[in-house]
């Protein structure tokens, strides 16, 4: 089961005017030890932003960050 928090949400710059956005920016969580992200997922949303009307929902991925700690894809970035 996965439970989310107001205050473990982040929010990043929106990219306007362009079909293929990349977004080239940290996020952090101060209040986290290294030890802890083994009990985490990490989930991601996409949204489309309209200014004028309800923004639409493009998709979702939730990682485990567990498997990727054993994979020490994230500790070497996680300083």
């Amino acid at each position: 089961m996965f439970f989310s928090s107001q205050e473990n949400k982040r929010r990043i710059k929106h990219v306007s005017k362009t079909l293929n956005p990349v977004w080239d920016q940290t996020v952090i969580y101060g209040h986290m030890h290294r030890e802890e992200l083994q009990y985490k997922k990490l989930e991601i949303t996409v949204w489309d932003y309209d200014r004028f009307k309800a923004n639409d929902f493009l998709g979702q991925v939730t990682i485990d960050l567990k498997s990727n700690i054993k994979k020490k894809k994230i500790l070497k970035e996680f300083h």
